[in-house]
């Protein structure tokens, strides 16, 4: 990951993990955005983010887990709202037209084109994987097992 720009590395497994990252950030964390969002993504967020507080946000409205530092200001992002529609799904993923995020969706796309293209934006490494829709059933199988970490799956799959 080091070689991808990131400062420090973190094992996500490791029991002190919030600590560590709470030393490197010298306890002023204030942003974290979860994109794994079970509970111990939630817990090692929440733990991660300074003494003063911060903000969380993920990618799930799970985020009721674990409300336990009222000095955390909790969201989920829902990444339909940048289509610039209404979202029509139930309770709280349910969405009016958000002029604003659609705004910002397309600043961030440009924003993030001009780094690719500068080439300051690495993605993961690929993966391929041969066999068509086994292919896809074999690369969930290997991700149950936990045996692909950092890296995108891809299989061509051929269609009639």
């Amino acid at each position: 990951m080091k070689s991808y720009g990131a400062e420090a590395v973190y094992d996500h497994a490791c029991p002190t993990v919030a600590v560590d990252i709470r030393a490197k950030s010298r306890n002023t964390l204030f942003y974290a955005l979860d994109c794994i969002t079970d509970e111990i993504s939630t817990t090692v967020c929440y733990e991660s983010i300074g003494r003063a507080g911060g903000h969380y946000v993920s990618l799930e409205s799970s985020l009721v887990l674990l409300r336990t530092r009222k000095a955390v200001h909790a969201s989920f992002a829902l990444g339909y709202e940048m289509f610039g529609k209404p979202v029509v799904l139930s309770g709280e993923y349910e969405r009016k037209t958000n002029p604003e995020a659609r705004k910002t969706a397309v600043e961030w796309y440009k924003t993030m084109a001009s780094l690719c293209e500068k080439g300051k934006i690495k993605s993961h490494p690929v993966k391929l994987l041969q066999g068509g829709w086994e292919g896809v059933l074999h690369g969930i199988d290997l991700l149950r097992r936990g045996q692909i970490s950092g890296h995108k799956l891809v299989v061509v799959v051929d269609t009639p």
